[in-house]
């Protein structure tokens, strides 16, 4: 799985939890800018790898946490989010995403004194996932003692040390 994948999964996931339209639940605001009605907007705060699983010939798993910022706009966005931070802390936000692991869920913080009070109501919550990372490479397999791995948007990055 990608990290975008992840971000996906996770975005099914507040869609179908939230009551927020499907089309109003993003991960970025496209080249027409930002909607006027109100939205929640899933933003990448951090992706740090957390492990590493299987080193299967040239296959590397690797275990990451993506931390994610879901902001809430306008009033039924905002009304949304102790919903979605209530299911997910539930098992069956658990179950139910079978592609990642929900981690941790924050508290839902009212930012609406702070970010321009006057505009629209704001409130934001902090998720994290877990998710496994697969990379496969090309070359054939060596013997090693150990290896480790860091995995960016570009590609993966080996570092091998053969006995």
């Amino acid at each position: 799985m990608t990290q975008a994948q992840a971000l996906q999964a996770l975005r099914a996931l507040v869609v179908s939890l939230s009551g927020v339209s499907d089309a109003l639940v993003l991960l970025a605001y496209a080249e027409m800018g930002r909607p006027s009605a109100d939205h929640l907007l899933l933003r990448i705060i951090t992706d740090t790898a957390t492990g590493y699983g299987d080193l299967a010939g040239t296959t590397v798993t690797q275990r990451r946490q993506l931390r994610v910022q879901i902001d809430g706009f306008g009033a039924s966005a905002v009304a949304a989010l102790p919903r979605v931070a209530a299911i997910l802390q539930s098992i069956d936000a658990r179950i139910i995403a079978a592609t990642v692991a929900v981690h941790a869920v924050g508290d839902v913080r009212d930012t609406t004194s702070i970010m321009h009070a006057a505009w629209e109501p704001r409130a934001t919550l902090d998720v994290t996932v877990g998710y496994e990372a697969v990379h496969t490479s090309a070359s054939a397999s060596l013997p090693v003692s150990r290896i480790t791995a860091d995995v960016a948007d570009a590609g993966i990055v080996i570092v091998v040390n053969i006995p």
